[in-house]
């Protein structure tokens, strides 16, 4: 872990004595009309929303109007609108005729309203943005976004615009460091960011900018001795700003309680419970001999959409951006292996996203060599005669027979380990003796276990050689792109590995699901689409 020096804790800590901020509101009606109606009709539908017929759709509408709320870009950006989204409500409102005629017509109420919008192509918070920087100079000023995704399209959008092509973009976690800035921009409520993010402020002057019909309940909490002045509430300045007029001190008209929308309700929630009873109902195995290898699994959500199931007892690359790059002794530490139980969200995750699954496999072969075939094929063989034995005979009455012969580790949890093609061999020789005797390999022992050492040594060499390839590309990449965005490929041609991509973690399954171990380690898009499973993805229609 990178500590900030006692020079830029004094910066913040400059920063934070002298600190002003102003929240600047922004008005545009039928955006409003959409948000609300929006609300209103998933009340209306009450306990129907969970049927899987609204559940992809109020999906792609609730991020739609999240995103068109937290980044300036145009209501008919490709990064937050497209035709299928049009194709889904289109659909939507056909079917709902036969199937929920009661709800036809706000259904189509909704359709004209995002249909109007992206017609209109408006960008109400450039507008602003290029309004406000004009009149107000500053040195060095960031702009603050909720999601990382959208920052490379902000940033394209931003360099066709002379007033604000010199912004820097930046994301909640860029903010942790020792980065300063003379003015920081944000694009949403307060409640949309962690709380150093004003209360250990890297800019003498933050502002909010956000649509005025968003609620936003937040209060300052003191981090410092001296932050905040005493007439912070005096400082915290309510500005209003209609798109296209470019006037910035006119006092909202006030509106009913119903017409606000708390800042919460727009964030997108994950729905563990819905993905949990969704993925209890795929299809993950049989209970004949034939089924396929399961594990249990966590899943984690990736930044940009992914996600990835991952066993917790397996072990993973990271990159570790809190090591300092400019201390030699701690570079080699910036990508390390660590067990997937201990990765938490803000991480960086390695996986292999073409050329293959495992990335260490192909590698492990080519040191094998002409040994790969056989000592695979051993490999493979004890295993499955194992666990047709597990199928057939029950778990437990597996560990009570190799117990019985001389296996002091069988138990539950190692019998499903040594079945997986995910674990190489038993660590200890005695124990491999049983469990070849139990399945009636007596003659195979000296044999497979020599193969099985052989294929251990050269999947840790394979790890090596792939870490000091990785390594490389690391030390010499900008991550702050990675730290921007929250993932980033590396290319990898001399290890015939393909390609890996790093990805930030942005939050983790509080339980785990029972899946098929070829889904470990493998990431894939969140269909949003909700159709289902195809040969690479997996729709999670939990995601609000």
């Amino acid at each position: 872990m990178r500590y900030l020096t006692l020079l830029e804790a004094s910066r913040i800590y400059t920063c934070s004595s002298r600190f002003k901020m102003a929240r600047h509101v922004v008005k545009h009606p039928e955006l409003h009309g959409f948000c609300i109606t929006l609300r209103n009709f998933e009340r209306m539908l009450g306990e129907e929303a969970k049927d899987i017929f609204w559940r992809a759709l109020l999906q792609r509408l609730r991020r739609y109007r999240f995103e068109v709320c937290a980044a300036p870009l145009p209501f008919n950006h490709p990064a937050v609108y497209t035709a299928k989204l049009m194709d889904l409500l289109n659909r939507a409102v056909s079917e709902c005729r036969m199937i929920y005629p009661s709800f036809l017509h706000p259904l189509q109420d909704l359709a004209t309203r995002i249909k109007r919008l992206a017609e209109s192509g408006a960008n109400p918070l450039l507008e602003f943005l290029d309004g406000f920087c004009a009149k107000s100079h500053s040195e060095e000023t960031a702009l603050l976004l909720r999601e990382p995704r959208l920052i490379p399209f902000t940033e394209k959008t931003l360099s066709e615009n002379t007033v604000l092509r010199n912004l820097s973009l930046v994301n909640a976690h860029q903010l942790r460091g020792e980065a300063r800035y003379d003015r920081i921009i944000t694009i949403g409520p307060v409640r949309w960011f962690p709380e150093y993010v004003l209360g250990a402020p890297r800019a003498t002057e933050i502002h909010i900018v956000c649509y005025r019909w968003i609620m936003d309940k937040w209060e300052p909490q003191s981090v410092f001795v001296s932050h905040y002045s005493s007439d912070y509430g005096e400082k915290v300045s309510q500005r209003n700003y209609k798109g296209g007029i470019g006037k910035t001190a006119i006092e909202p008209e006030t509106l009913s309680v119903d017409s606000y929308l708390d800042s919460d309700e727009l964030l997108p929630k994950i729905n563990w419970e819905e993905i949990s009873a969704r993925l209890s109902r795929v299809p993950v195995g049989d209970t004949a001999g034939t089924s396929q290898e399961t594990v249990d699994a966590k899943l984690f959500l990736l930044e940009g959409g992914a996600a990835v199931f991952l066993d917790e007892n397996a072990r993973v690359l990271v990159i570790d951006l809190e090591e300092d790059e400019d201390d030699n002794e701690t570079q080699e530490t910036r990508v390390k292996r660590i067990q997937a139980s201990g990765i938490q969200p803000g991480m960086y995750i390695l996986l292999r996203t073409s050329g293959g699954g495992e990335y260490i496999i192909p590698v492990a072969d080519r040191i094998l060599d002409k040994l790969a075939y056989r000592a695979r094929q051993s490999q493979r063989h004890w295993k499955e005669l194992l666990r047709s034995a597990v199928y057939s005979r029950g778990l437990q009455e597996v560990v009570n027979a190799l117990r019985a012969l001389g296996c002091t580790r069988a138990n539950e949890v190692n019998i499903r380990n040594w079945m997986s093609m995910r674990n190489i061999r038993p660590q200890a020789y005695r124990d491999f003796v049983a469990i070849m005797k139990f399945l009636k390999l007596e003659e195979k022992i000296q044999e497979y276990w020599k193969l099985a050492r052989a294929v251990d040594d050269a999947h840790k060499r394979a790890g090596f050689y792939i870490r000091k390839l990785l390594l490389k590309q690391v030390l010499t990449a900008n991550l702050d792109d990675l730290e921007k965005t929250g993932k980033m490929d590396f290319e990898l041609p001399e290890a015939d590995g393909g390609s890996l991509t790093a990805f930030r973690v942005t939050d983790i399954s509080p339980g785990q699901y029972t899946v098929p171990v070829t889904r470990i380690g493998h990431p894939f898009e969140r269909d949003e689409d909700g159709n289902g499973e195809n040969d690479s993805t997996l729709s999670l229609t939990g995601m609000q």
